[in-house]
Order: C-alpha cells, then sequence, then structure tokens
C-alpha cells in the first residue's frame, strides 16, 4: 500500500536585511554607507530563529519546520521574562484570516437546468467569483462543490456562485440570454449580463469540504497553548483601508471582518484557549461608526484597541468615549 505524503509545510521567513518581511527588497548591510556594516554580524542578521539554512527564507521543508520551531522556542523564551517583570506579551494576525484552499475538485456538470434572471442581490447566497479569467462550467462545479452545495451558476463569462435550491420559476429565461462564452472555455456557455446558466454536477470521488477559518484558528490556538503557554493576548489586525475609506456595516470588507472575529472566538471556546482577545488597527473601527465592533461583537470579547496613525501626536480618537460593552485603549 501507499501511504498520501504528508502536507509540505506553509512558507516561513523571518524579517532580515536580506528580505523575508513584506517582499521588502535585500538591503546587505556591507554595502550600506555610514558604519551601517558594523552594526551587523552579518548581511543575513536576525534575531536567533534565523540561521545559515533560513536565510532570507528556508529552501526545504524540514528546514522550514525547523524554523518554525526556533521561533516558537524564541517567543516562549522571551514571553516567559516578560511575565516575570509584569509585561504582558501578544502575538496576532490581520482580519480575515488568509489560508491556501485546497485543490479543486473534478467536477463536471450533469444537467443544465436553464436560464435564470439574476439581480445585484444575487439569486444564488454563495460566491466563488466575480471575475475569474478561468471561469468555466467544470471549474465552477468543482469549486461548489468544495463549499458542499448541489447546484452551479455562472454568469457574465467570468462569475461562479453556488447555492442549493432552483431559483424562483418566474425568473426563467429563454436559454439564448444565457449564452456569452466562459472566460475559461469558449465552447461553453457562461451566462450573460445579470443571467446566470444554472446547473447540477457530479464529481469524481468523494469531496471534503474545505477547512473553515474556525478550523485554521484552532490549529493556531491549539499550537500556542502547546508551544507558547505565556501568551497573554492575542490581537487581530484589522484591515488597514478603513483609516481612508468609510466603510458601510453591508460592506464586504466589514462583514467578512465580522464573520472572522465570530470564528475566533468559537475556536477559542473550542480548544480553552486560555489568551484574551482583541482587536487592533491604525484605527478602533470602520467609518462612518469607529464604535460599531463595541456593538457587534460578544460581551466576551476582551478589547478594542489601536495604534493612532500619528503616534504622540494625535488626540485620542472622541469616539472611544462611545465604547461601553469592552475594555479598550489608544497606544
Amino acid at each position: 500500500t501507499e501511504t498520501a505524503p504528508a502536507n509540505p509545510p506553509s512558507p516561513t521567513t523571518y524579517a532580515t536585511p536580506m528580505g523575508g518581511g513584506g517582499g521588502s527588497a535585500p538591503l546587505p548591510p556591507s554595502n550600506s554607507p555610514w558604519g551601517v556594516s558594523g552594526l551587523f554580524e552579518s548581511d543575513c542578521w536576525a534575531p536567533a530563529p534565523t540561521n545559515a539554512d533560513s536565510c532570507p527564507a528556508p529552501t526545504s521543508s524540514a528546514s522550514s519546520n525547523s524554523f518554525f520551531e526556533r521561533t516558537s522556542t524564541m517567543l516562549e523564551s522571551a514571553f516567559s521574562h516578560a511575565g516575570t517583570l509584569g509585561v504582558q506579551t501578544c502575538l496576532g494576525t490581520e482580519t480575515p484570516l488568509g489560508h491556501p484552499q485546497p485543490p479543486v475538485p473534478l467536477c463536471a456538470p450533469t444537467v443544465q437546468l436553464g436560464c435564470y434572471q439574476d439581480s445585484p442581490q444575487r439569486v444564488f447566497n454563495h460566491t466563488v467569483a466575480i471575475s475569474d479569467p478561468k471561469n468555466d462550467l467544470e471549474k465552477c462545479s468543482g469549486e461548489c462543490a468544495l463549499a458542499n452545495m448541489s447546484l452551479a451558476a455562472v454568469e457574465y463569462g467570468v462569475a461562479c456562485f453556488c447555492g442549493d435550491h432552483l431559483p424562483d420559476a418566474s425568473l426563467k429565461l429563454d436559454n439564448s440570454r444565457c449564452n456569452m462564452a466562459c472566460a475559461g472555455n469558449s465552447t461553453q456557455e457562461c451566462g450573460g449580463s445579470f443571467t446566470m446558466n444554472v446547473f447540477n454536477f457530479s464529481c469524481a470521488g468523494p469531496v471534503d469540504p474545505a477547512p473553515t477559518s474556525q478550523d485554521y484558528y484552532e490549529g493556531i490556538f491549539s499550537r500556542l497553548m502547546k508551544k507558547i503557554p505565556s501568551l497573554d493576548w492575542y490581537w487581530i489586525w484589522t484591515p488597514e483601508a478603513w483609516e481612508w475609506s468609510k466603510v458601510p456595516t453591508s460592506d464586504p470588507v466589514f462583514t467578512d471582518a465580522v464573520d472572522d472575529l465570530a470564528a475566533a472566538m468559537a475556536a477559542k471556546e473550542a480548544v480553552g484557549f486560555s489568551p484574551k482577545m482583541a482587536t487592533n488597527g491604525w484605527v478602533v473601527g470602520p467609518l462612518p461608526d469607529r464604535t460599531i465592533f463595541d456593538q457587534v461583537l460578544p460581551s466576551s470579547w476582551d478589547a478594542l484597541t489601536s495604534i493612532d496613525l500619528n503616534t504622540g501626536h494625535s488626540p485620542v480618537d472622541p469616539s472611544y468615549r462611545n465604547v461601553s460593552r469592552h475594555a479598550k485603549w489608544v497606544i
């Protein structure tokens, strides 16, 4: 019998002068003026996790795993020492949590169920893609199988939606209204402008639903409890676009963040994760109502925080006075 290979680790990096953080270009200290080279032991200097096999980034699965373990050891050493000094510590991620999606399963349409009128509010409640240059019937089928839904719909050549129930019969149109070529396969028809081809599908073998954000948070929290038990806080960084734009509560930028925070809280409860939870960002919340998180997050959420855009020079955001359901602080 053959044993399926273990999933390889995700790419792992730690910021050094040679790159590895935020896509920055290498800036070797040895080539820098004004005595900068004297401040670094080597061009690839970094704290303890980085060594010869991980600069600027690990090059193999084994070195990625070893690097990840060394980072955990370094952080636990620092955080446990911080605890003896009365200093609280935090780690975190950005919302919504980014995570890899499993490969799209091999599926294909079985019965074309007709052309239906769509609307900006969407007839099918699960959106896979609005503009996918590889969209075709098979790809949309596989995406809907991953979403654990039984019907797929293609629209405007590039859009894919999923549902479990046929649209109302009053929305059915002549098939000639759904004859736009699929972006990923010009021999197939993929709906039209707010018109969609609806079909059911079958797949080659069983399809395991894609892991959810809660699944990933449970994995993160379980590992933190084992490897960094001295951690005090888990901070979730909010989308940076909020600092400039007015984001209504109906905007996916906001609703995706709220759903993601709910998944984090559910994961915390599921695995018994003890660190406190807080949001953090350049602003306490999106416009037009900076206090919206105080209204929609459960009282079990521990704190709302922010780092002012002009730290030390800007007055505290006056909306903080209206935050009443959660602890709050501004940096």
